[in-house]
Order: structure tokens, then sequence, then C-alpha cells
């Protein structure tokens, strides 16, 4: 061992005795509490923002199939506070995502879509997620996004009377490839409303509050994978002026492994 190896001593901050002794303290109680299976106190130790991922060893019958769990947690976020979803303004496009009262919301000035800055990951084309919506304003749809990269991928559009999934591409727009009326619809201003999608090969599977309402088939074949994203669009046919704006809360995506 050598100079080289480690910066000199008096370039390296040290906590004081006093804080040593807390930490070690710290987690000789946290491993006394694992150590006797006392999950419900070590809960207590763990701070709200904490997140732990890992994937789930398993052994499959086909030696061929991935060694790990067919289903594995990727992002999940309140969207009380910045975290995967970021602030942002546009005031070109009269647009803005912010953080209030414990929610994400998504606004625009004038008809038309706005994705709010979302994770730069990736998600599996084979994935499941839920996230709670709120429609705030009339005429406005929550937007989520799906193997989406820029400027193509699926979009699922949450309004009023009716939630409707298709494509949105820079060159052709938005499209519709089903439509799913709504008997009890969103009712401005309401309660959170879970919408949950499970989208597989060329099937998306889509619930309501853990109801399923259908599948839809998914065989664009310029559309492969991409992004999860969170915005706001407006109905078909509304006035050119709003305001326009939904709020999310809770949302949570796993990966699939089930082909």
């Amino acid at each position: 061992m050598n100079a080289a190896t480690y910066p000199d001593q008096s370039e390296r901050a040290f906590a004081d005795a006093a804080t040593h002794e807390r930490m070690r303290a710290f987690l000789d109680r946290e491993s006394e509490l694992i150590d006797a299976r006392n999950y419900r106190s070590w809960l207590d130790l763990v701070s709200e923002d904490f997140s732990y991922r890992m994937p789930v060893p398993v052994t499959p019958d086909n030696p061929e199939a991935p060694h790990f769990d067919a289903e594995s947690l990727i992002i999940d976020d309140a969207l009380s506070k910045p975290r995967y979803w970021q602030p942002r303004d546009l005031p070109a496009e009269k647009a803005k995502c912010s953080f209030q009262n414990g929610a994400l919301v998504a606004h625009r000035d004038e008809k038309g879509l706005y994705r709010c800055a979302g994770p730069g990951d990736d998600v599996p084309a084979d994935f499941r997620a839920a996230v709670s919506v709120r429609i705030l304003t009339p005429h406005s749809c929550a937007g989520i996004w799906f193997r989406f990269v820029p400027w193509r991928g699926y979009l699922v559009r949450v309004c009023e009377d009716a939630i409707y999934v298709g494509t949105h591409k820079s060159e052709g727009g938005v499209t519709t490839i089903r439509s799913f009326p709504l008997d009890a619809g969103f009712v401005v201003g309401s309660p959170p409303s879970e919408i949950g999608l499970r989208a597989v090969g060329g099937t998306l599977t889509i619930e309501r509050d853990g109801l399923p309402l259908g599948t839809v088939p998914l065989t664009d074949p310029a559309i492969t994978g991409g992004k999860v994203l969170l915005g706001v669009c407006t109905e078909r046919g509304v006035p050119q002026t709003g305001p326009h704006e939904v709020a999310f809360s809770d949302v949570r995506i796993w990966g699939l492994n089930e082909r």
C-alpha cells in the first residue's frame, strides 16, 4: 500500500466522536431488529422516500426461461414532489406541470397536448402500470403515453365520459384504436380513480379501479418500446381557450417477463 493509493488523511472528512457513536448505535439497533424479525419496529426507522428494489430469483420449469421474477417493480412514485417527474413550464405552449396539493398537475391554457418531464429510463415493452388520475377542469383528459420515443408511441386518453386508446405520432397526430365509453364517467374535481394498464406483446389490457374495461390490439410496427409519460390532452371539438387541467398521483410501473 503506498501514498498514492489513498488520499492524504487531512483531505478526508471524519465525523466527530459523538456523531460516530450515534451512527454506530443506530446501525446496531437496526441489525438487532432485523435479526429478531421485528419488521414493524424496523420500518419505523425508515424514511418515507426509502425505496429498495431487486429482482426476485426463481427456479423456472423451463431452463431457457429467465431466473428472476416475472414482475419487477421499476418505478414507485407518489407524485407529491419532484422525484421521477419534474416541474416544467413551457410558456410557448402556454403549458406547465407542477406539484400542487400532493399531486402532479398538468395544465394547458389552450386545447392540445402536453407531456410532463418524466423519467429518462426506458420501460420494458411488456409492463404493468397503475396511476391515480383526477380531471380538474371540463373537457380535459389525463394522458398516459407508453412505448413512447420521440415522436411516436401509444396514448391512453382518460376523459370525462370515455377512455380512448390509440397512437400519437408526429406525422399523423393522435389516432384512436378503441374507445371505452364510461357508464359512470369522471366527475370534474372528484376523488382520484386508478387506471391500470398491462401491455404484453400485441395486447393492452386496461382497468379502472381494479375492474377490467377490455383489451386493445397493439399492432403498429413502428412502435416497439420506450418510456411511460404523463400529461394533459383535450377532448375533440373543444373551444380553443381552456384552461385544461388534470392531476396524477401514486404511479407504479412494473417490468414483465411473461413471454
